[in-house]
């Protein structure tokens, strides 16, 4: 019976249309790195679906729509008699028809309106994607508009710093007397020829740089010698010195040592193939120590070189310097403003190309933030009444009754016995 009674609800509910309207989100990038700031990363907002659903169905999105579809009229006239409706009296009508969902994996949104009109719910679905769509677009153009204008005040008082500036740099080329050439460039021309200066500063350079590397090999080869044997002291050198002959007497130790290991086994201990290959062995070890000593002889005598090297170009460097610090002392005031000038001015056009960007923003945004996929049609059936379904389950509720009755019907009956007595 509870079957039927639902079946028959259903048959004869109102009828209900449903029209949806798909949008794709996508973040502002304002918002993206004003959130940047804050954490450091631009990062997913757990919140921001959630934050854009409860604003659609805010006043300002639902009343927009309101007054555009003239709401207030039409459904005054009919649910309150030919009234006008108030404003918040609509929003609660159009939230109750609302219903808001992500569609999974995606950033779409879902917005359905239900209605007893196909193509009433249509048109109030598309408005809600139209007045939400204009919301965003107006709040970044309105954002980009309030960030133009601290710019433009800031450029000004760049402005008037370059104009001090350039008096202060004018002044001084004058009163130093300092020719074009010299007035064109970032410091001091040197005494000593450019090239000659750079050649000698980067052979110096190298040099300091070999010579440095050198020490620290020649210091930790003198550590391991201390520490290891001349085989493994052999092997350290190779890899930092690639050195032929001792790579060749460090195979040949390893091919002996692998032949010595084997001949006992065949010939015995005492054979004269063992005691020779014992012999080569030793043979090897003296002349790999001998090697090493060599090389680590060279290198003492390489680093001994490269500092008297460096001795003398630090001296021809130090010399230079000397006489390039005193020019440099008598002008150091005009191209110390002459440097001060060049920032504002690099800030200036700094300026200038964010002013150019913002205004090319307000009236040709990079992209939608909102931008809807699929419009929304009226339905050419409705979700209610669902006749199939309460048919159907008008049928499952006849079949349950009847078979019930059967039940009933053939059932047994019990007779009371009598008492005996």
């Amino acid at each position: 019976m509870l079957l039927n009674i639902v079946g028959v609800r259903l048959a004869i509910g109102h009828t209900l249309y449903q029209s949806t309207v798909r949008v794709k989100l996508e973040r502002d990038l304002m918002d993206a790195s004003v959130q940047a700031g804050q954490r450091g990363t631009v990062g997913c907002d757990p919140y921001f679906i959630q934050t854009e659903f409860e604003l659609i169905q805010s006043e300002v999105i639902l009343g927009k729509v309101i007054d555009d579809l003239n709401l207030n009229t039409a459904w005054g006239a009919k649910y309150a008699g030919g009234g006008r409706l108030k404003t918040m009296e609509c929003i609660n009508l159009l939230k109750a028809r609302l219903h808001i969902r992500p569609v999974r994996n995606t950033s779409l949104i879902e917005i359905r309106v239900y209605d007893e009109k196909a193509e009433e719910a249509a048109r109030i679905a598309n408005a809600i994607a139209e007045a939400y769509r204009a919301h965003r677009f107006a709040q970044n153009t309105e954002l980009s508009k309030g960030g133009i204008r601290p710019l433009e005040e800031r450029l000004a008082e760049q402005e008037e710093r370059i104009k001090q500036a350039q008096q202060k740099v004018e002044k001084l080329r004058a009163e130093l007397k300092i020719n074009d050439v010299p007035a064109s460039a970032d410091s001091p021309a040197p005494l000593m020829t450019a090239d000659a200066l750079r050649k000698l500063e980067s052979l110096r350079i190298e040099m300091k740089v070999e010579y440095d590397r050198q020490v620290i090999l020649l210091t930790q080869l003198k550590e391991i010698r201390t520490k290891l044997r001349p085989e493994s002291l052999a092997q350290a050198i190779t890899t930092a010195l690639p050195d032929t002959l001792l790579n060749a007497l460090l195979e040949q130790l390893s091919n002996a040592e692998q032949r010595l290991a084997t001949l006992p086994k065949e010939y015995g201990p005492e054979h004269s193939e063992v005691v020779k290959a014992k012999g080569q062995i030793e043979d090897l070890h003296s002349k790999i120590k001998e090697r090493t000593d060599g090389i680590i002889l060279g290198l003492e005598v390489k680093v001994h070189s490269l500092s008297n090297g460096l001795d003398n170009l630090n001296q021809q460097a130090s010399q230079a310097v000397t006489n390039d610090i005193l020019r440099a002392s008598q002008t150091r005031p005009y191209f110390e403003a002459k440097r001060n000038l060049d920032e504002p001015q690099r800030f200036r056009q700094i300026l200038e190309m964010k002013i150019a960007n913002e205004q090319v923003e307000v009236t040709l945004p990079k992209s939608m933030m909102v931008q809807i996929v699929d419009r929304a049609i009226p339905a050419l059936q409705p979700i209610s009444p669902n006749r199939p379904r309460a048919l159907a389950i008008i049928a499952l509720g006849v079949l349950v009754d009847v078979a019930g009755l059967g039940l009933l019907l053939g059932a047994p009956r019990l007779e009371a016995k009598p008492t005996p007595a």
